[in-house]
């Protein structure tokens, strides 16, 4: 019995992760005289290793203004934001640890958001993008590349890239929590 309650705050550790996942109407700028609703399914994935064992879980609530024209990079821009409080690793308990102040300290930090600062052309149909990522409070620069499809019924957004945990004091020192964690973005934006 001792090791079992010794185990489950290894368990809370060891399942740090996020993806959000949800469909919101959003406006998007086809040129600067235009505009259409049109609705975005996102998927944001976030994975950690903990004690060398990879986790991953989710965040709703995603809101916000994505702007893309592969035609006019210099006015495209992106504002997006999650519920912090809605994380779900499938795991009820370990959920609220999570909400707790030595991890995402959701109650004064409710949003986790994104807005863009620059975006570049690398190649065809490949692109990099520079954010403002507020977690925690903490802002930071993050720059990843991503690429852009065209769809039947609109256009998809994909892309990844790594942060450090403790630049925005995200689950303390813990030393069998890793540092790292990798970030998955699917957007799909349907006319």
């Amino acid at each position: 019995m001792k090791n079992n309650i010794l185990f489950l705050p290894l368990i809370l550790l060891f399942m740090f992760g996020f993806t959000f996942s949800n469909s919101s109407t959003i406006e998007e700028t086809i040129n600067t005289t235009y505009k259409v609703n049109q609705t975005i399914v996102s998927s944001i994935t976030f994975k950690i290793k903990n004690a060398g064992i990879g986790v991953d879980g989710s965040f709703k609530g995603f809101q916000g203004t994505v702007d893309f024209n592969p035609d006019n990079l210099e006015a495209s821009k992106f504002d997006v934001s999650v519920d912090a409080k809605t994380i779900d690793t499938d795991n009820g308990t370990r959920d609220n640890h999570l909400r707790e102040e030595e991890y995402f300290g959701v109650e004064k930090h409710p949003k986790i958001s994104m807005k863009s600062t620059k975006i570049e052309k690398i190649s065809d149909g490949k692109y990099k993008a520079t954010f403002n990522l507020t977690l925690k409070g903490t802002t930071k620069a993050v720059s990843f590349p991503f690429s852009y499809s065209k769809t039947s019924t609109g256009y998809k957004l994909n892309g990844s890239f790594e942060i450090d945990r403790r630049d925005f004091k995200v689950g303390g020192s813990s030393w069998i929590l890793s540092d790292d964690v990798k970030v998955f973005i699917d957007l799909e934006v349907k006319n």
